[in-house]
């Protein structure tokens, strides 16, 4: 049901709400996500990854990838920053990962990296990250203290 979604949708407005690439020869997107670049088939409703880094995702993870970015490609909207940092339980569909199983750590993360904010920029750009700003975070507030660009 997804991919005939996704496929069903004009491929030009959904790369550029994504930010991701398009060959109309081979109906395929590209977009990098975990660091790694992945290319989505809709044609032959595959995901793949040249970078044997990215099995993880290809294999454990692989329906989780896939519902994530076959929702990405289908909701992206090309939207302006605020400038505003807002919780993940105020973003549609966002409360899942507030509660239930797909709940994200947020106690841990504020724990880990409350008193080391570049440990946590840090982390992120081991993942894959790439900061616009750089954001001087109290974790035990939610509050951020410094936004720099």
């Amino acid at each position: 049901m997804a991919w005939d979604f996704i496929s069903a949708l004009e491929p030009g407005a959904v790369s550029r709400n994504a930010l991701a690439g398009y060959n109309h020869d081979t109906s395929t997107f590209t977009l990098k996500s975990f660091g790694y670049e992945f290319s989505v088939d809709t044609s032959n409703r595959t995901l793949k990854c040249e970078d044997s880094g990215a099995e993880v995702f290809l294999g454990e993870f692989r329906e989780f990838l896939r519902l994530g970015i076959l929702w990405y490609l289908s909701s992206a909207r090309e939207i302006e920053p605020t400038g505003k940092l807002i919780k993940p339980s105020d973003v549609k569909g966002g409360h899942i990962y507030v509660h239930g199983t797909h709940q994200l750590p947020l106690g841990g993360i504020a724990e880990a990296y409350g008193a080391d904010p570049s440990g946590f920029v840090d982390r992120g750009r081991f993942f894959g990250a790439e900061p616009e700003a750089t954001c001087e975070f109290d974790f035990m507030s939610s509050k951020c203290i410094s936004l720099s660009f």
